[in-house]
């Protein structure tokens, strides 16, 4: 990995492994940084309430964001590959929310796993081709 102004920094790097720590975005200049390589995200166990930040991984096809602090799962428009998400168990005061808006940034997910969020409907999903 290298860091330049304007460059992109580890352009091979293709899985990212961030488990267990304490991060609280995704976006520049304490996130993600633009890592158009990356195939395969994992940030089970973080304190993330935003998935801002995830537009600079286009080759992006799985997302693991389960037991963070998410509110809605917005910021996926910029990940057009996605066929995974993973986005279980979590654990912010309020119940996760979809929006249709929010259901277009992932039209191409295969494997979506929303357990144990307190969903309170789906009709979000009525627009994914199954």
């Amino acid at each position: 990995c290298t860091s330049r102004a304007g460059g992109t920094m580890c352009p091979a790097l293709a899985t990212l492994f961030a488990t267990d720590n304490r991060l609280t975005t995704l976006a520049e200049p304490t996130g993600i940084p633009q890592l158009r390589s990356l195939k395969a995200l994992y940030l089970q166990s973080n304190v993330l309430t935003s998935l801002d930040g995830l537009s600079g991984c286009p080759m992006l096809e799985k997302l693991y964001v389960d037991g963070n602090y998410l509110r809605d799962l917005s910021g996926l428009g910029g990940c057009p590959r996605l066929e995974e998400l993973h986005a279980s168990k979590q654990r912010s005061e309020a119940p996760l929310r979809l929006t249709l808006e929010d259901v277009a940034g992932f039209a191409g997910v295969r494997m979506l796993d929303l357990s144990h969020n307190r969903l309170e409907e789906l009709t979000a999903l009525q627009p994914l081709q199954c």
